[in-house]
């Protein structure tokens, strides 16, 4: 599918490219974390909560995580937390304060003494249930928020200490999902830009995917177990297999699901363009001709972005079956 083989061939071209982890960007790893044990298995002894299976949901804007997440806590053994590492927080996260606050929430060990007052409080709710049942808890975190440079500093050996998984979601079409960014819950059609600067905003929704795609693979390397995702598969035809295998990945398949809290399974922008793009007609002829002209012969009916993709630690299970 166009999303499972995406390539990148870019480098640390310039800052703030969003396909790169620049030195600068690098935590490091204090001595203090190391002697707290923060990077070390939590003794299964000392904490009722190490029954829950704890994911990440990795994502960007407008790609769907917040609807996968929604559609998860439908489930009663499911808590999904929202965006705790966004910019529009008042609370300055460092990166001690994120590996502190995550080990606590992944070794259910109470309060955190370091963080924003939202996860604080989630933290608390979600280690002081008590009811004794097995949970999968998680949270979404965005590339924008810097998730792939904490990933390659740090977070990826917490994941695999505490045995974390990622849920890797991108969305393939990025004509609409570029679409999805403009339109903003708005019913007018949009009025997106043409020649270059289209061409721009594409290539940038791409290398996101491109860079999501990457983060996917680094984590099997790491030996972190990820589940790779694209939004197109999860409100076709056969999105209710592929939620079985996200259910399936995140441990949860035996799980009742409240139906009044699932959230709609409407496609984003299931038309075509033309009744939501105002200018379709000069935006198709910029794509023709370009390296995303494949958007205009699939406007009416985009292809899917492929099956889903599964990466596990070999010590977590045999592999995922071929597609």
């Amino acid at each position: 599918g166009r999303f499972a083989q995406v390539r990148s061939r870019r480098r640390c071209e310039q800052p703030g490219d969003v396909a790169c982890v620049l030195p600068e960007a690098r935590a490091e790893i204090v001595d203090d974390d190391l002697d707290d044990g923060i990077f070390a298995p939590p003794n299964a002894s000392s904490s009722p909560s190490l029954s829950n299976n704890y994911f990440v949901v990795v994502s960007t804007q407008h790609a769907g995580a917040r609807w996968i997440a929604a559609e998860l806590a439908a489930r009663q053994c499911v808590t999904a937390g929202g965006e705790f590492f966004a910019a529009r927080d008042a609370f300055h996260w460092t990166a001690r304060a994120q590996r502190r606050a995550l080990a606590a929430l992944f070794s259910g060990a109470g309060a955190v003494d370091e963080a924003s007052p939202k996860f604080a409080q989630w933290v608390e709710a979600v280690n002081g249930r008590g009811d004794g049942q097995a949970r999968a808890v998680g949270f979404r975190w965005m590339l924008s928020q810097r998730v792939a440079e904490a990933f390659d500093a740090w977070f990826a050996r917490l994941a695999a200490a505490r045995g974390v998984r990622l849920v890797v979601v991108g969305r393939a079409d990025v004509l609409r999902l570029t679409v999805s960014k403009r339109h903003a819950n708005g019913s007018r059609p949009v009025t997106l830009p043409t020649g270059r600067r289209l061409l721009d905003l594409l290539r940038e929704e791409r290398r996101r995917l491109e860079a999501l795609r990457a983060l996917h693979r680094r984590a099997a390397a790491r030996g972190v177990a990820s589940l790779l995702l694209a939004y197109e598969d999860l409100v076709g035809a056969g999105a209710a297999a592929q939620f079985r295998r996200l259910e399936d990945f995140l441990r949860v398949g035996d799980c009742a699901v409240d139906a009044r809290k699932r959230p709609p399974r409407n496609r984003a922008h299931a038309g075509h363009p033309s009744t939501y793009v105002a200018n379709w007609p000069a935006v198709a002829d910029t794509l023709r001709g370009s390296p995303f002209a494949a958007l205009v012969a699939d406007a009416n009916d985009p292809v899917a972005a492929g099956p889903v993709v599964a990466s596990r630690p070999p010590e977590s299970g045999p592999p995922p079956p071929p597609p």
